[in-house]
């Protein structure tokens, strides 16, 4: 079975999102998404808050996540359960290959400070790249497609939602044999999945998340 997956969502344990995790798997349910990932920067918090509501979205699969700021820049991380203490991306690549996590490049041409010889090298490590994110310019997305492309590297979509009604802009089908979290893993790690960006993030969505990010920060200052 085809499974469609969103792997790419923030909710209120990012710096710049507001999105409350029940709320995400509502609206994923209504919109048919079958697996979630909440991936917050830095933290693993809202992905390990979705086991809370096994009970109320037992069709939806939740898979642990994160995406990490490195020494170069963004990185998705999937099934990932504890934290990470080191930063280098190189290095994280190669423990999440020692441990079966799922590695993907997140919007490669954004974010991302890395020179022509280690870029190379992190592709050939990663598992996916995200071809496709629903919040990156078009242009950007044809290069990463192209990239993909190039490496012979399977490709994801990814919705980068920061606000509800951006989930699943971009989703990532994924072939199943069984509907489960580690059959979606292995499947992701295997390169059985095609992302597909079903709609444009618009520039409204991006100003509201500034508000966001910048409300956020003036109430941590004046704590």
């Amino acid at each position: 079975m085809w499974v469609s997956l969103d792997y790419h969502i923030h909710s209120y344990y990012s710096h710049d999102s507001l999105n409350d995790p029940r709320k995400i798997l509502q609206v994923a349910m209504n919109k048919g998404i079958k697996a979630i990932s909440i991936t917050d920067h830095n933290t693993l918090a809202g992905s390990i808050l979705l086991k809370k509501y096994d009970k109320d979205f037992p069709h939806i699969i939740k898979v642990e996540g994160i995406e990490l700021y490195t020494n170069y820049g963004d990185l998705i991380i999937l099934g990932l359960r504890e934290r990470l203490k080191i930063k280098n991306m190189l290095e994280v690549l190669d423990l999440a290959k020692s441990c079966d996590y799922v590695t993907i490049l997140p919007h490669p041409y954004l974010r991302h400070n890395i020179k022509d010889e280690v870029f190379y090298e992190i592709i050939r490590k990663v598992d996916l790249i995200e071809a496709f994110n629903a919040r990156a310019p078009y242009f950007l997305n044809f290069k990463a497609h192209r990239l993909a492309i190039k490496f012979n590297k399977p490709f994801t979509a990814g919705s980068d939602a920061h606000l509800l009604r951006e989930i699943g802009n971009g989703v990532t089908f994924v072939y199943l044999r069984d509907f489960t979290k580690e059959d979606l893993i292995k499947s992701l790690k295997k390169g059985c999945c095609k992302g597909i960006l079903l709609n444009k993030s618009n520039l409204l969505n991006r100003i509201t998340t500034g508000i966001v990010q910048v409300g956020k920060f003036l109430q941590k200052s004046s704590l």
